[in-house]
């Protein structure tokens, strides 16, 4: 099954020596032997701690959270019943069992992370709440001391300027250069009293040879215009990628706009913010994931990120 994985940097709000991983494999230290550590997510949901398997002397450490509603049903239908039609109704779980929400897998090392969600789909502020929760379910007797908080972190993808250089030149996936509301785009190009503006508008008002009418002005507010530019099949011929590389390059230094732009990297870069994620395959289906081999996938995510240079090993 063909899943995403997210990378992100857990960067700490004041200095400290401890790593994420530090922080996390004192916690999972702290659980009782043979026990299914369980904790609160929300007033509602709970987490369940279902794998954890620490890689030394690497200083890794693979995580499975499960994320549920104790006692929640899941909706059916009857499909063996003679009748003209069927009313959905609702299932409790078996008993011991709890029907899941949602599912992360992820691998700490240092203070980097790689992970993917499954089941349904949670945002970088979810993630970071469930990382938080199960820190400050197994606190820490002998951390008063510490200067700073064993939650004081943030989730962030912050990569250097060599990191995307090389990207680009690893190829393009598209360049999308976000014009957005053709209305207020076609006022601009043509407004004869403002000065040409910087970046890729700059270059479509030749484009614009009268000034619209006001019925024209009205019509493009229903219309969307967005340009964007993809390699097709020959992406990864050198004159191909060199070419879309220089132009990405340029997009990201010159245009005052809203651009965004993705590599075959798995790069995602827009003019506020630069996140990374890549494309894989493991074994399962839409409901489960065999444990064992997401571990392995975002193990080798993990290297192919270094090899990138996006994980820096002394970050």
């Amino acid at each position: 099954m063909k899943k995403v994985a997210h990378y992100r940097r857990a960067v700490w709000v004041l200095p400290t020596e401890r790593t994420l991983f530090d922080v996390l494999s004192a916690c999972v230290g702290r659980i009782a032997s043979r026990t299914l550590h369980v904790f609160e997510y929300t007033d509602t949901l709970l987490c369940l701690t279902a794998r954890f398997s620490p890689r030394r002397p690497i200083d890794a450490l693979f995580l499975q959270f499960v994320v549920y509603e104790r006692g929640a049903g899941a909706a059916i239908i009857p499909t063996v019943i003679r009748a003209a039609q069927a009313d959905a109704g609702e299932a409790a779980p078996p008993a011991g069992s709890e029907y899941i929400l949602s599912q992360i897998f992820c691998r700490v090392q240092g203070n980097h992370v790689v992970w993917m969600t499954h089941n349904s789909a949670l945002r970088d502020a979810s993630i970071y709440d469930v990382f938080a929760k199960f820190i400050e379910s197994l606190p820490d007797a002998d951390a008063e001391d510490e200067d700073v908080a064993a939650t004081g972190f943030q989730f962030r993808a912050i990569l250097d300027r060599e990191a995307y250089e090389r990207a680009f030149t690893q190829g393009i996936e598209e360049i999308d250069l976000g014009l957005g509301d053709f209305q207020s785009t076609l006022e601009a190009l043509t407004d004869r009293n403002t000065l040409p503006r910087p970046g890729f508008l700059s270059s479509m008002t030749s484009l614009v040879r009268r000034r619209p009418t006001r019925e024209e002005i009205r019509a493009a507010a229903l219309v969307e215009a967005r340009i964007s530019l993809r390699p097709g099949r020959d992406w990864n011929k050198p004159h191909v990628t060199s070419l879309l590389a220089k132009v990405a390059e340029n997009v990201m230094n010159s245009t005052d706009d809203e651009f965004a732009i993705v590599t075959k990297d798995g790069f995602r870069l827009t003019r506020d913010k630069m996140s990374v994620h890549k494309e894989y395959r493991v074994d399962g289906n839409s409901r489960v994931l065999n444990s064992n081999d997401v571990e392995a996938a975002l193990a080798l995510m993990f290297t192919q990120l270094e090899q990138s240079l996006v994980i820096d090993d002394n970050a």
